[in-house]
């Protein structure tokens, strides 16, 4: 089970009723700003290392996650083709930033 954290357990109820009514669940990875502006949430993890990096002019040697970012405009549509397709057959790679379960 999700384990004693309440969003964390919340995460799991609404996925078994979700499965429980014939749902998917798409999981997305670490969704960054859009493609046109690039606007984000500045307080959330990577966009504070960022911050931090430009104050302290060091680099982290990688950004968590930094390879699995998707703009949230792309995911967006992603998610729209997906929950909408009937019989749609998505296989996630080990590199897929979306994926269901």
């Amino acid at each position: 089970m999700a384990g004693d954290m309440g969003y964390a357990l919340s995460k799991w109820v609404a996925e078994v009723m979700a499965k429980a009514g014939g749902g998917i669940i798409i999981r997305v990875g670490q969704v960054c700003g859009d493609r046109q502006h690039g606007v984000w949430n500045e307080h959330e993890a990577v966009p504070s290392v960022i911050k931090s990096a430009q104050i302290m002019g060091i680099i982290p040697d990688s950004l968590m996650g930094g390879d699995n970012w998707i703009p949230v405009d792309e995911a967006g549509s992603a998610i729209a083709t997906i929950s909408t397709r009937d019989g749609i057959e998505f296989t996630p790679t080990s590199n897929s930033v979306i994926s269901t379960i």
